[in-house]
């Protein structure tokens, strides 16, 4: 990977718990590793990862899966029902100061959405944009 910019973003909420997290951002911002702040349904267990943002490079990333927690963890269904949510108004307002308190330690900052069935990704950014101004 010499040479390329290489994000991650972590799948299981073992890894960002306290007794990890200064210690997996110190190897990230020693490695020039980007880490990638993830939304995704909660369960009150480490079954996802909790929003934790932080910025360990020039890049902070924003990837929003949706809150689909009804069927974030079933199995045999189509990848795509995981991901069928739209975001609410108020639960993007919510972002909105994460993301300018990240992006002020950021040189570019990036929102990503994965939320993608039924075009809800689309409608999701757009609505982020206005409210990011």
């Amino acid at each position: 990977m010499s040479g390329l910019m290489v994000a991650v973003e972590f799948r299981h909420g073992s890894w960002l718990t306290s007794d990890h997290m200064d210690s997996i951002l110190q190897l990230f911002r020693m490695n020039q590793l980007t880490y990638i702040t993830a939304d995704e349904p909660q369960y009150g267990n480490l079954a996802t990862v909790p929003f934790l943002p932080n910025v360990t490079t020039d890049i902070a990333y924003f990837r929003f899966h949706g809150r689909n927690k009804e069927n974030w963890l079933k199995k045999g269904i189509e990848t795509s029902l995981r991901f069928a949510y739209l975001y609410t108004d108020g639960e993007l307002k919510e972002f909105v100061p994460s993301i300018q308190v990240v992006d002020k330690r950021a040189k570019v900052t990036y929102a990503m959405y994965n939320n993608c069935y039924g075009g809800f990704a689309i409608k999701n950014a757009l609505r982020l944009k206005e409210f990011l101004g």
